[in-house]
């Protein structure tokens, strides 16, 4: 997710990273000053290749395997994974993790 933003963003765009804590989840939320995401591209962002395929012609992009690699162990691990819009104008991601 780093990786993405700090291509898309903009130079001196914001990138913001927080990490909260309530009695029984963590929140890792990264979020980006990038041209951000569609509804339909947060369908299927976490979907191998589906950005790549959609975006390597209209502006720079990875390899199309990162969103989905972090999704795979994420979801396996108990823990949730979402996409949405930014209050910073981008792409917002959000990892809910459970505590024991």
């Amino acid at each position: 997710m780093a990786d993405n933003a700090l291509r898309v963003t903009p130079a001196g765009g914001p990138i913001v990273l927080s990490l909260s804590k309530s009695s029984n989840v963590a929140l890792l939320q990264f979020s980006d000053g990038s041209l951000g995401l569609s509804e339909q591209d947060c369908r299927i962002a976490f979907a191998r290749g589906a950005l790549h395929a959609r975006y390597e012609r209209l502006r720079p992009v990875g390899s199309g395997v990162g969103l989905a690699f972090v999704h795979g162990p994420v979801v396996r691990m108990g823990s949730t994974i979402a996409v949405g819009p930014a209050a910073e104008g981008g792409a917002a991601f959000s990892v809910t993790i459970p505590l024991i």
